[in-house]
């Protein structure tokens, strides 16, 4: 089976107030490029959320802006 990780995740994470950051406490769970990161912080991970996230957000506003044109407030 694979290795067993018992390193931190490497990623760096922002504290509340926003001036201050500390390196993020959870166990890794994958190594990318060399580092090792959390479920949270796998950058593969994040891009495929934000991804959905965009097309989410893509469908809503052409939604909104045929909703507009329809009304012709938007040419």
């Amino acid at each position: 089976m694979g290795e067993a990780m018992t390193n931190q995740c490497q990623a760096r994470v922002w504290t509340s107030g926003g001036f201050h950051s500390h390196q993020c406490q959870k166990l890794a769970k994958v190594k990318r490029d060399g580092m090792f990161y959390c479920r949270i912080h796998d950058p593969i991970e994040k891009a495929k959320k934000q991804k959905v996230r965009d097309q989410k957000w893509d469908a809503e506003w052409k939604e909104k802006q045929a909703s507009l044109e329809s009304e012709g407030k938007v040419q």
